[in-house]
């Protein structure tokens, strides 16, 4: 398959997963996104790739080293490769904290700034200048805040785990439905829940399009709790529960096989 073809098939796999998103994410904001997440990812790895190359040290990771201690190789990085990325801005280690880093559009739009802005005053810089400039971090076209950070970290992980060269649909696919059974196990184990209702129980959302708030369905879910309990318990534990499914239900409603 030659480059041109690979990366039409590329493409067409894009616009396919943008299809899986669809009520959520448009289809090219989708597509223009993950191009710049996989040319973020290309640049951190070819990077860290040509710094740990050309050290003595056989065993040093760039990609581990501090900012600080960074900072005394940034001059002759600048010279020779035309930007500089911190290391805790590289890719990998963004994506590392995707899940938890609740300013994620935040800080990913100071990253791309900080990769622009390291070739200013050199001949490279030119050349970087609006180098994200169609990679909209912020932009309402896809999705509101919570619903585009919800499915973002997925996006980023499938991207950190994905050969260029595979069928990026497929994997994708798989991907998700990996990550979305691992999830509801944990809520499972966690919470000490009848593990056969809860799968019952969230089958049921996906195929009515809701999770329930009221009713016995999730009763059968709740571990053995009493509901006279002075304290409350097993109203919160019933509320706690309810809002991880309804957490998990958004973020995989939209982008998953609705069976499990």
């Amino acid at each position: 398959m030659t480059k041109e073809q690979e990366r039409a098939e590329l493409h067409r796999a894009i616009w396919q997963i943008a299809n899986n998103l669809r009520g959520s994410v448009d289809g090219w904001d989708f597509k223009q996104y993950v191009l710049g997440m996989l040319f973020y990812r290309f640049i951190s790895e070819n990077l860290t790739k040509y710094i740990n190359d050309n050290e003595p040290d056989k065993n040093f990771d760039y990609s581990e080293l501090s900012n600080e201690d960074a900072e005394f190789g940034r001059a002759d990085t600048v010279k020779e490769k035309g930007f500089y990325i911190l290391p805790k801005e590289l890719f990998v280690n963004v994506t590392k904290n995707a899940r938890n880093d609740a300013n994620l559009n935040e800080t990913l739009e100071a990253v791309f700034k900080n990769i622009e802005s390291s070739a200013k005053g050199t001949e490279s810089e030119d050349d970087l200048k609006g180098l994200f400039d169609d990679l909209d971090v912020n932009s309402n076209k896809l999705g509101n805040t919570v619903e585009l950070r919800n499915k973002k970290d997925l996006i980023e992980q499938f991207i950190a785990s994905l050969d260029i060269k595979a069928v990026v649909d497929d994997d994708w696919i798989k991907f998700v439905e990996k990550k979305k059974i691992e999830e509801l196990e944990r809520i499972i184990d966690d919470e000490n829940l009848n593990r056969d209702e809860a799968y019952r129980f969230i089958k049921n959302a996906f195929r009515d399009g809701v999770v329930p708030t009221t009713g016995t369905a999730i009763t059968k879910v709740l571990p053995p709790v009493s509901r006279f309990s002075k304290t409350g318990e097993r109203t919160k534990k019933r509320e706690s529960i309810l809002e991880k499914f309804a957490i998990f239900f958004e973020r995989y409603f939209d982008i998953s096989n609705k069976n499990l």
